[in-house]
Formats: structure tokens, sequence, C-alpha cells
């Protein structure tokens, strides 16, 4: 049985503790942390007049390049292809991570909700993937400078200008 020193006592800061319990070694306290992700810091792509300009026009000769080589997988309409070509560009930024999960930031994943960046994006985090699967529109607005007006029905509708008389 330890005897506790009753001749000391204990001062109001605290700080003589292990002489007030009598030598015993007292556990420091520790603040708990939480382990959650702190959310992430994108550097939004610039869409410029230029930049949309290129993309409707390699839209076009690279959807028909793709499907004549087979790929079904090609975005089918002009949004999917610059939010695909959006996602595309934000990888380079997110390399180490992509090293870990390689789903951390695909352009299926962010429509599907199953993109492991979803979880370090706060208004995301913590949804089921259900909740959280994202339009063309949605991934424009994330990655890029993009407005809440429908990018992709605007870039279409340029698209279309210049095709049709």
């Amino acid at each position: 049985m330890i005897e506790e020193n009753t001749n000391v006592e204990l001062n109001p800061t605290g700080s003589n503790v292990e002489e007030f319990l009598g030598g015993r070694n007292v556990p420091p306290e520790v603040e708990e942390s939480s382990s959650a992700k702190p959310f992430v810091s994108i550097n939004k792509v610039i869409l410029t007049p230029e930049i949309l300009n290129t993309a409707r026009e390699l839209f076009p000769k690279e959807k028909k390049k793709k499907i004549d080589a087979g790929d079904m997988t090609f975005p089918k309409t002009a949004g999917g292809f610059l939010a695909n070509d959006l996602v595309d560009t934000m990888r380079v930024d997110f390399a180490d991570r992509l090293e870990e999960d390689p789903n951390y930031l695909t352009y299926e994943g962010l429509r599907n909700g199953t993109a492991g960046i979803l979880d370090e994006i706060e208004i995301y985090s913590g949804l089921p993937s259900k909740s959280r699967m994202l339009s063309d529109d949605d991934i424009a607005k994330i990655f890029s400078n993009a407005e809440d007006a429908p990018l992709a029905r605007g870039f279409l509708v340029s698209l279309l200008k210049h095709f049709l008389p």
C-alpha cells in the first residue's frame, strides 16, 4: 500500500501534484484529437473562352476517333467531355493520393459518388455514395471557375451553333 504524504498541500496551479501524491508518476493530460482528414484544397482550373473554343473543336474529333476505335467509355456529351478533361487535369495535383487510392479522383468515381476525394470535400463528406453522385455540371463547378449556370448546356449550344448554318 502506498502512503500519501499528507504534510504537502496541493498548490493552486497543481505544479506540485507528484509531491502531493507522494512521488507517484501522474500521467499527463492529453487532448484527444480527431482523426478526420482535413478538407482538401482545390486549385480550380480557370476556363477561358480560348479553352472552351479548343474543347469545342476537339470534342467531335475525339469522340469520332474513340468510337471508331471501339472505346465506348468516351463521354457522350460535350459537358461530359469537359468534365472528364477537368478531372484528368486535376489528377496531376493529386498524384500522391492516386498512388494510394486509384479511385481517389476519377471521372467515373465522381459520377457514381465513390471517388475518395469526396470524403475530403466538406459538403460530400460522410454522405453515402448514392447521395453524392455528381453531374458533369457539378464536376465543372468543383474543379473550375464555372458558374451555377448549366455549363454543359451552354457549351453544347455553342457547339451546335458552330456546326449549324
